[in-house]
């Protein structure tokens, strides 16, 4: 979120004045502690205790916001997965006690599955994308923003859905992606950090490991994102 474009790949260069940090989307993999698994109950694979997990999960979550700060006001949006929506939402909660009081960021932390954030003229939802998978669901996702949000629908140019959850599925490299625009809307399936877990690497599904930084001039929308990709074990 730019006022104007910078001269190189770094994100200082671009001159932010603001930075959204979107968290969540299955970020600690499991809800049910002991039992290592999903919200809706399903197990996985998981090393070490839950407790060391979320502080571990938390202190990441903190040092990037403190890192995001140093260059420009941070929004911290909390996007709810379907491994971890409880704790997605505990982790919310704990960053609005730690920067709490803090002028230039903000915690948005709704329980709704649905999520927007207005800069300027860009509208932009989010969805974990779980209930989005097939074609029918996705071609609705325009109709719910401008219900859910008439008065910026009208005020934007620039309108875009970030979904996740696919990586975990994907067996194409190139889903990780993948674009559509539908009608007035571009929906975009992001990528993921996870690593590969055992069951994933049974079923041989894989996808690049990597991060987006998408960039938005307030006035003239999206015109340019960065990727991060990191190594991923055998």
């Amino acid at each position: 979120l730019t006022r104007e474009r910078g001269r190189d790949g770094h994100v200082a260069a671009f001159a932010p004045e603001r930075i959204l940090f979107v968290l969540g989307n299955d970020f600690f993999h499991t809800d049910q502690g002991r039992a290592g698994a999903t919200t809706a109950g399903t197990v996985q694979d998981c090393d070490g205790r839950w407790q060391k997990a979320f502080r571990i999960g938390t202190q990441c979550a903190i040092t990037i916001t403190e890192e995001a700060a140093s260059l420009a006001a941070v929004d911290i949006l909390v996007v709810p997965g379907n491994h971890d929506a409880e704790k997605s939402f505990c982790l919310g909660e704990v960053l609005a006690g730690r920067f709490h009081g803090y002028k230039d960021i903000k915690i948005i932390n709704n329980p709704s599955v649905f999520s927007y954030y207005r800069y300027g003229k860009n509208l932009l939802g989010f969805v974990h994308g779980d209930e989005m998978m097939s074609e029918k669901k996705r071609a609705q996702l325009p109709a719910t923003m401008a219900t859910d949000c008439p008065k910026d629908w009208s005020e934007t140019i620039c309108r875009e859905f970030h979904l996740g959850h696919v990586h975990h599925e994907s067996e194409s490299v190139w889903k990780y992606r993948s674009a559509e625009s539908l009608r007035d809307v571009v929906v975009r399936t992001l990528p993921s950090l996870s690593a590969t877990d055992c069951w994933h690497r049974w079923k041989n599904y894989k996808s690049v490991m990597a991060a987006e930084l998408h960039l938005f001039h307030k006035d003239r929308g999206r015109y340019a994102y960065l990727v991060h990709q990191a190594q991923d074990q055998p």
